[in-house]
């Protein structure tokens, strides 16, 4: 057997070999493993009822013929027939030392083994608004983008992370136009306040004096919402921003802005680089970066381009007032508007031009989009409108679709000021781990408290978000995330904490130095230490999986149940006080493989692990 093979592949396929000698026929059908009721009865086992029909045996029969002509391997020492199944007994002596030899001596490549094609692979993710800083919805898509972009690293993809910095628009002149009104000539040094925090507070600002606007409007015209169906509310809404004082001075802002007025233009720079550094501060914090930021109001133009093309060439139909519209009923849509009557662009056609200018810097052969799942129809359109524009890679473009994220008190509101900032969500659950270090008396030094707080927040809150699937909505609960206990990132960083405080306890082994020589793996026979094994095994398995789904939860999965199962094992059994020498040598060795893999696991999940805690 390969060093790198997964134990299960690896029966799998002599299974897949054994029905083709023994019975002369080759079995199109996945083999499929499952695990005995009982260890005694083997390690894994494999159910002829699926052979049973294409052979016109019992069951029980084809078992004990696989069994005649299966050949033993170094990884498998025992077969036997059970009824209608084959079970397979795995030599745990040798997969431990093959196991924990690649680990040690290499724990970088280890989980890294599956050979997948070395396609580009580009991932858009972040994407943030400069009117406002970022929140704990970002921090989930900043999470999953990076989370992602490891995982696909690590497995051998040739990935490119990017950033698209929205810097322009109808919600950006929001932030500008309520400076104007009640900026007094502030910033964010004069205010001592963090760049983009500075300019989200003119953001709330605005959407204030909007909304009075509206309640005396709404008033004004003795509209009754509630008795209104939301059809008819969105007309109403339409009709009020038409005349509405505030929103028709963002419009105007908004042309001049496209029309180059050198007055805006200034604003719009100075406030723009107020939230760029802020958001610099926020992205260095949470570990994330990107190979290339793109910016809407240096890619926009491009999609009026294509707008204009694919009118020339009929994709694309003008109406009366002057709007251009896509009809996209053949793809299961409805009619999609590209260019206001005013002739300013919308979203998807600022998107149009940038994917088109992605693609030509990179040639990516799959692209994908980390974006909130409100814009899933967003995501079709575009992909469906590139389509009919021609572009074949279209068909490769993907909408990783996350869920939204709510607090306990339930969903957060940016306009309304009622969202959880990214920094102020790092900065409360930094106290709050100082606070728990504190309480329980852990025997850190002075020096490294405050970086041991960081790394637990940190991992506290990377870990409680990626541990949920992408599509799944979530509550994010940060009491519940910090803590030691449960699945949390605190527990797995304690699981890798206390093997090296272990190897601190001895007077013999240092964890650095620690190799597989001399190492009698035969000694690791206890249920616990082969549960251990089996899961070291899994590693290469679960990550290939976790990458090829785009899923990062399933990594998170791995590592709490890796850590849970050395957890079992440390309760169970002592390392440093075992009954031999050659013993407490083979648990070093395994504890220290264990911990590795649970280092590498985190960080390819963006997670530090502590030294002490």
């Amino acid at each position: 057997m390969n060093e790198t093979m997964n134990v299960a592949r690896h029966i799998e396929n002599l299974v897949s070999i054994t029905i083709q000698n023994t019975f002369n026929t080759k079995y199109e059908e996945p083999i499929k493993l499952d695990a005995p009721p009982d260890e005694k009865m083997g390690d894994f086992a494999f159910a002829c009822f699926p052979l049973a029909k294409v052979l016109r045996m019992a069951p029980p029969v084809i078992a004990q013929k696989l069994r005649d002509g299966f050949e033993i391997s170094e990884i498998v020492e025992k077969t036997m027939a059970v009824g209608p199944y084959l079970n397979f007994f795995v030599n745990y002596t040798r997969l431990a030392q093959m196991l924990c030899t690649q680990i040690l001596s290499n724990p970088e490549s280890f989980g890294t083994q599956y050979s997948v094609p070395r396609e580009k692979i580009l991932i858009e993710y972040s994407a943030p608004n400069t009117n406002k800083p970022q929140h704990l919805g970002h921090v989930r898509n900043n999470l999953l983008g990076m989370a992602l972009g490891n995982l696909l690293k690590t497995v051998g993809y040739d990935v490119t992370l990017v950033n698209l910095v929205n810097d322009r628009g109808v919600h950006i002149c929001k932030s500008m136009l309520a400076y104007q009104k009640f900026g007094n000539n502030a910033t964010p040094e004069s205010e001592n306040v963090k760049g983009d925090h500075f300019v989200g507070h003119f953001y709330v600002l605005y959407d204030k004096a909007q909304k009075k606007e509206w309640d005396e409007w709404i008033q004004k015209q003795n509209i009754s919402l509630d008795q209104i169906d939301p059809q008819e509310k969105r007309k109403i809404e339409a009709q009020f921003l038409q005349e509405s004082t505030w929103y028709q001075q963002v419009q105007a802002m908004l042309q001049k802005w496209e029309a180059g007025d050198p007055e805006i233009i200034a604003l719009w720079e100075k406030m723009n680089n107020w939230v760029y550094q802020g958001f610099d501060q926020t992205y260095r914090r949470l570990g994330c970066y990107f190979d290339k930021v793109y910016k809407e109001s240096q890619t926009y133009m491009l999609g009026k381009a294509l707008v204009d093309e694919g009118l020339q060439k009929g994709i694309f139909f003008r109406k009366d007032d002057n709007s251009i519209w896509i009809d996209l009923a053949e793809a299961g849509l409805d009619q999609k508007l590209l260019i206001r009557r005013d002739g300013t662009s919308v979203y998807i056609t600022q998107d149009l031009g940038t994917t088109k200018l992605k693609y030509d810097d990179f040639q990516m052969k799959r692209a994908i989009w980390v974006v909130a799942d409100e814009q899933i129809y967003h995501f079709q359109v575009l992909f469906a409108t590139l389509k009919k524009l021609g572009f074949d890679w279209a068909d490769n473009c993907y909408h990783l679709a996350y869920g939204m994220i709510d607090l306990p008190e339930g969903k957060m509101k940016s306009r309304e000021g009622t969202v959880v900032d990214a920094d102020d969500l790092m900065n409360e659950l930094f106290e709050m781990e100082k606070a728990e270090i504190k309480e329980r008396n852990i025997d850190i030094p002075l020096e490294d408290f405050r970086q041991t707080a960081e790394i637990l927040a940190l991992g506290a809150l990377k870990f409680f978000i990626l541990k949920f699937s992408p599509s799944t909505r979530m509550t994010f609960n940060p009491k519940e995330s910090i803590s030691p206990l449960g699945f949390t990132g605190p527990y797995i960083q304690y699981a890798y904490v206390r093997v090296k405080s272990i190897f601190r306890n001895s007077e013999k082994y240092n964890f650095d130095e620690l190799t597989t020589a001399d190492t009698d793996f035969s000694l690791l026979k206890t249920t616990e230490e082969k549960a251990i094994v089996r899961k070291l095994n899994d590693f290469p398995q679960e990550l290939l999986l976790a990458a090829q789904t785009y899923n990062p939860a399933r990594l998170c999965t791995y590592v709490f149940e890796l850590a849970k199962t050395l957890n079992t094992f440390y309760h169970d059994h002592s390392v440093l006080k075992a009954e031999t020498e050659a013993l407490v040598q083979a648990r070093l060795v395994l504890s220290k493989a264990t911990a590795l893999v649970l280092k590498r696991g985190l960080e390819i999940l963006g997670i530090a692990v502590p030294e002490r805690m």
